[in-house]
C-alpha cells in the first residue's frame, strides 16, 4: 500500500505514522511518500462530501479499517478528518 501525503507540519506526520502503525499491526506493508508545501492541491470539498455520503452508508466500514481504505484511495489524514466532519 502506498500512502501519499502532503505534510507541512509535525501533526500531519504524526497522523500518518499512527495510521501506518495500525496498518502494519494488521499485516499490511506500507510505503509513505511525504511532500511539502509545493505538492499539488488535494481533493475538493465537493469530492470529500461525496465520499462522506459513502462513509455514512457504511461503504468504508468502521475505524480503523475506514481510515485504511480512505488512505489507500489517496486521501490525506487532513482530508480524512474533513470527511469525518461531513459525516
Amino acid at each position: 500500500m502506498i500512502i501519499r501525503v502532503t505534510a507541512s507540519n509535525r501533526e500531519d506526520l504524526k497522523k500518518v505514522f499512527g495510521m501506518m502503525e495500525q496498518m502494519i499491526d494488521n499485516g499490511a506493508e506500507c510505503v509513505v511518500e511525504v511532500g511539502g508545501g509545493n505538492a499539488p492541491a488535494g481533493h475538493t470539498d465537493t469530492e470529500l462530501k461525496e465520499v462522506a455520503k459513502r462513509v455514512r452508508r457504511g461503504d468504508y466500514g468502521n475505524a480503523p479499517e475506514r481510515w485504511k481504505r480512505l488512505a489507500a484511495e489517496g486521501f490525506t489524514p487532513e482530508e480524512i478528518d474533513r470527511i469525518q466532519s461531513f459525516v
